[in-house]
């Protein structure tokens, strides 16, 4: 999770200059690098999609993949898609929000609020885990909760 927490975006400039066509915007030769701070529809995302995909098409031709079953484009496309916005996520979480102060969040104040979110919920996770098995064990006819 920290690489994508890490990740920097591309400037304002480069996605303007790659909208108004002034640059190529991301390129096969170089690392893509993704725009986390908009959706997948805007130009550059699709852009960094449509490079992502012929990948694992140009993959799935060869034989990297060869005990993957035969599945579309569209298919590979929903994962690929489904993975970003999971990254997206991700990302978001670990960007430094501003504190009661109103100052920007430290790293170290990042990573404790990222600590506290996560054992919050395991402790929901593991009393709906706990409700559920009394129930079921109580009432073993009755469906799971």
């Amino acid at each position: 999770m920290e690489e994508f927490t890490a990740h920097e975006p591309p400037s304002d400039k480069e996605l303007k200059d790659f909208e108004q066509e002034v640059t190529k915007g991301p390129e096969e030769e170089n690392a893509l690098v993704l725009d986390l701070r908009h959706k997948n529809s805007s130009v550059w995302n699709t852009k960094v999609l449509d490079l992502l995909l012929a990948r694992v098409m140009e993959k799935r031709t060869g034989n990297a993949w060869e005990d993957l079953p035969e599945r579309s484009e569209a298919y590979f496309f929903d994962i690929i898609c489904g993975q970003i916005n999971r990254a997206r996520n991700a990302w978001k979480v670990g960007q430094p929000q501003l504190n009661d102060e109103g100052e920007v969040e430290s790293p170290e104040d990042i990573e404790k609020r990222m600590v506290a979110t996560k054992e919050s919920s395991n402790r929901r996770q593991r009393a709906y885990t706990r409700r559920r098995s009394v129930s079921v064990s109580l009432f073993p006819g009755s469906k799971s909760i």
